[in-house]
């Protein structure tokens, strides 16, 4: 049984069509990477993965007890320093 199932989602940002038909499954202690340029919709499918922001169509599925956290890509800047 996958630990993450992703079925057919599609995500849309405002007119401009982002992701389309993403199918994947993860096993338990499978490992993957997600790669590609800037813009293609990286940061948005691990935050539809993780569950902070929803599918205009597909489904999501977790393993129970499952779990996924997105740590944000920059942090604010503290201090008089470089």
């Amino acid at each position: 049984m996958p630990l993450l199932s992703l079925s057919r989602l599609d995500f849309d940002f405002g007119r401009e069509s982002l992701l389309r038909e993403v199918t994947m499954d993860l096993e338990p202690a499978e490992k993957a990477a997600l790669v590609g340029v800037n813009g293609s919709g990286k940061s948005t499918l691990l935050q539809l993965i993780a569950g902070t922001l929803t599918p205009d169509r597909g489904e999501r599925h977790l393993m129970r007890r499952g779990r996924v956290i997105v740590l944000p890509q920059e942090t604010a800047a503290e201090g008089d320093g470089s």
